[in-house]
């Protein structure tokens, strides 16, 4: 709103007036609580008469002369000066007669001295220096970069020899070429003086061929391995007459096998493995010792 009619009379906002007289809003509004001008306040806002802000503006730096006014006194007042001394209640009086009055002879007066302190009564402050780095290098040198790589180096774990002596025993039988056996000595006319023994028997033990092999700190020693016994034996061709042909060839397979059995205990009891191993050599075989056997005989004849 711009003006604002109360009673007849015409008020203008103080932001309007501001501007007119070169006033600010606050001193307007300053002027509206003291009252010194006629103002409405409508809402939050004062609404002024213009005809009392000029008069107020006007009149705020003339000079008024009042008439001076003289006193005159026909009778001379003369005031005496009384000394009335405090009156004091009961409970008063009982605690000043009391209490005692020594509180200032605690105080001992002593003149003033001025010494030297022992140490300055201001720490004294110390800024830390710390070094600073000076890059020193060759004058009119320029920074190469250069990248190495590192010769990788593979480790590869070869196998572990096998050093153990193996061989192979083959004992065959009878039983596999009996049955033509039988039909050959059927076929054939059995003599009266027959020769029993077998034509050979080929015994041999069986040793690996030699083959070099890489020592190397992580191998323990080799197993001691026994060898084996191999006995080939031939079937023997024998004339045998067609009544005793069965327990004749009963006779000579239990022969046989009991030889084999007796011989390859034999070997094995009395023989003795060595192995001879040095930095560049591995040696290995059976020796036959006569003591083994001669301690034998004598544990049995115990």
């Amino acid at each position: 709103m711009k003006e604002v009619t109360i009673n007849g009379v015409s008020y203008l906002p103080a932001s309007a007036l501001a501007k007119q007289f070169r006033y600010t809003t606050d001193y307007i509004g300053q002027l509206c609580r003291a009252k010194k001008v006629d103002a409405q306040l409508v809402g939050r806002s004062w609404y002024v008469n213009p005809v009392s802000l000029t008069a107020h503006k006007s009149a705020k730096y003339t000079k008024t002369n009042l008439p001076e006014k003289t006193i005159e006194s026909k009778d001379k007042i003369e005031i005496s000066r009384i000394n009335i001394e405090p009156v004091l209640a009961k409970n008063t009086i009982k605690a000043t007669k009391a209490a005692p009055q020594n509180f200032a002879r605690r105080i001992e007066w002593q003149p003033a001295k001025y010494e030297d302190d022992g140490g300055d009564l201001f720490p004294v402050v110390k800024r830390e220096i710390k070094p600073v780095r000076v890059h020193v290098g060759l004058a009119d040198s320029t920074p190469v970069s250069i990248k190495t790589t590192a010769k990788a180096t593979d480790l590869v774990a070869e196998p572990l020899p096998e050093v153990s002596l193996k061989g192979k025993l083959n004992i065959s039988s009878l039983e596999e070429d009996f049955d033509a056996l039988i039909e050959e000595v059927f076929d054939q006319d059995v003599p009266q003086d027959v020769d029993l023994k077998p034509k050979a028997i080929q015994n041999s033990l069986t040793k690996p061929a030699y083959r070099p092999v890489k020592q190397h700190l992580h191998d323990a020693m080799p197993k001691r391995t026994e060898p084996a016994a191999v006995v080939a034996t031939e079937a023997p061709q024998v004339a045998i007459k067609a009544d005793d042909v069965f327990y004749r060839t009963i006779k000579i397979t239990y022969a046989l096998a009991s030889a084999s059995l007796a011989l390859i205990l034999v070997l094995v009891l009395f023989s003795e493995s060595y192995v001879r191993a040095d930095a560049l050599s591995l040696e290995s075989g059976l020796e036959f010792s006569t003591t083994d056997f001669s301690a034998l005989v004598s544990h049995f004849l115990r």
